[in-house]
């Protein structure tokens, strides 16, 4: 039974309506919820359509939403094309860097201090050995950690 949208969408629900549901909220598979989109996309029913516009507003991935985007599309609905998330490449990414941007200014607030305490031998032997101990290191971000 086709509609009158697209030649291969069909008008039932889909036997496995319930499990192409789950994995298309399944959270730990994007190529889960994206094999759930397509499959999706052949049938022209209100849950479906329903449910793939759920997908294209929600999801985290952005293929999995083009995916959906484009299934709504052969379905004729109207819909807008998602937008690309602007964001972290790595989720903890900008803390990291942070963490390593924080540590280099230690480093070179030693050595500036290093420089001034000439004078004071046993200043400068201390602050050299913990700038050293901060530059050799990178995994130790604080003083001890060595």
């Amino acid at each position: 039974m086709t509609n009158n949208h697209e030649v291969g969408a069909v008008n039932e629900l889909p036997e496995n309506f319930e499990e192409l549901k789950r994995a298309a909220n399944r959270t730990s598979s994007w190529r889960d919820r994206l094999n759930a989109v397509n499959e999706l996309g052949n049938w022209d029913t209100a849950p479906t359509i329903k449910l793939l516009q759920h997908v294209l507003k929600n999801d985290q991935v952005f293929q999995v939403r083009e995916a959906a985007y484009h299934k709504l599309k052969q379905l004729d609905e109207d819909v807008q094309m998602p937008a690309k998330n602007k964001g972290e490449l790595f989720k903890g990414t900008n803390k990291i860097l942070l963490r390593i941007k924080k540590a280099f200014l230690k480093v070179i607030h030693l050595r500036n201090l290093r420089k001034n305490c000439k004078r004071h031998v046993w200043i400068s032997m201390i602050l050299t050995r913990a700038t050293k101990m901060l530059s050799s290191t990178p995994g130790s971000m604080e003083f001890g950690t060595h």
